[in-house]
């Protein structure tokens, strides 16, 4: 355990680093097993804490046993320094007419003057979550693209066509529903907005650069947001998944640094050419630049996608090979197509003794397999 931890009982692990930006530590939404706890005038009996193999950056789950002898899991937030951060009620009733397998079903919740001790915000869903996601997931494509971020991007596209919109996502918002890891649900919704009757949102300290806001899109801290913002999210996930040297306090404020001068501040490892191009397509500080979900869905049942045109594209690193048609958006794209197209040599070698060179340079020095 770091520095940075707390460990306010057996189970209860809190990453105070993250969280304290954010919120108010000093009291924490602790309880027991076997404490009976009444919301909203139903009793639940608390079986025991839930995913205690992850330090908490927003607050705790529960597994809860009701009157009815249903099972249901409780998310206490903490306490929250700005009551403007707290769950929105017009998002969750927005949310309780989604009938999506993607988004289980939320039976109460708590904002306002009815949160947890006049405290802590707090949603009790159906019992439908397995285990966190990303704190789960080890950094295999393949799993990826096969499993997992269709069905992350298709629940975030339900809630963006019910004009619903995530704003401040991050890791502990996804799930797997059961132990075979095949299905995936979204939870978490304490930042959540209706756009209609919420279109803009408070705007966020740009003063405070905080790992809690590592996930958080350049727009939202000025209270703009669209399904881009969400998506750009889940890039940055991804970026902490297959380059977590990102994710520390110092490299994220050089991060943000370069961000706002225009700049990708990200060294992409050629070897990691099948998932770049997504995570390169989703942070860009513009949100103009970065792809919409036709786009995404496209790339990742095809691998291809048509690079932005037009608009604010500066930093759009567009390439063409010499005498053709062929061009990349970025240089994971040109890493694929030269592991993917016969006779690629044709359009950038002369001879074949140039050929043999760079075939050997590509296998032994940048670690690229090509035909």
């Amino acid at each position: 355990m770091n520095k940075n931890t707390i460990i306010s009982s057996e189970f209860h692990e809190v990453d105070t680093e993250t969280a304290s930006a954010k919120y108010d530590l000093s009291e924490l939404p602790i309880l027991n097993a076997g404490e009976i706890l009444t919301l909203s005038k139903q009793t639940y009996l608390v079986k025991g804490f839930r995913f205690h193999n992850n330090p908490a950056t927003d607050g705790f789950y529960y597994a809860l046993t009701g009157e009815d002898e249903k099972q249901y899991l409780l998310r206490l937030y903490f306490r929250l320094h700005k009551n403007s951060e707290e769950l929105k009620s017009t998002s969750l009733f927005r949310l309780l007419g989604i009938n999506n397998s993607a988004i289980p079903k939320i039976i109460d919740y708590g904002t306002g003057i009815k949160k947890y001790k006049y405290k802590f915000c707090y949603e009790i869903y159906e019992r439908s979550h397995y285990a966190l996601l990303f704190a789960n997931l080890i950094p295999d494509f393949s799993h990826l693209r096969n499993t997992v971020l269709v069905q992350i991007f298709d629940a975030l596209n339900t809630l963006h066509e019910n004009d619903l919109f995530l704003c401040t996502a991050t890791p502990d918002s996804f799930f797997y529903a059961d132990d075979s890891k095949s299905k995936i649900i979204l939870s978490n919704f304490l930042g959540s907005t209706y756009r209609t009757k919420n279109p803009v949102l408070e705007k966020i300290d740009r003063s405070r650069v905080d790992l809690i806001d590592f996930f958080t899109a350049p727009e939202v801290f000025d209270g703009i947001f669209t399904a881009k913002s969400d998506f750009y999210s889940i890039g940055m996930m991804l970026l902490k998944l297959f380059y977590p040297q990102y994710y520390e306090k110092a490299a994220f404020k050089n991060f943000v640094k370069l961000r706002l001068s225009g700049n990708l501040p990200i060294e992409f490892d050629h070897k990691l050419w099948e998932i770049n191009p997504l995570i390169e397509n989703l942070i860009h500080q513009d949100s103009a630049v970065r792809w919409d979900y036709n786009t995404i869905i496209s790339w990742l049942s095809t691998g291809k996608a048509t690079p932005v045109q037009g608009g604010a594209v500066s930093n759009v690193k567009v390439f063409s090979l010499s005498d053709t048609d062929i061009s990349f958006a970025n240089f994971s794209d040109f890493v694929s197509y030269l592991e993917n197209e016969d006779d690629w040599y044709k359009f950038l070698l002369r001879n074949e003794q140039d050929s043999a060179s760079f075939l050997d340079w590509l296998g032994e020095k940048a670690g690229i397999e090509v035909k």
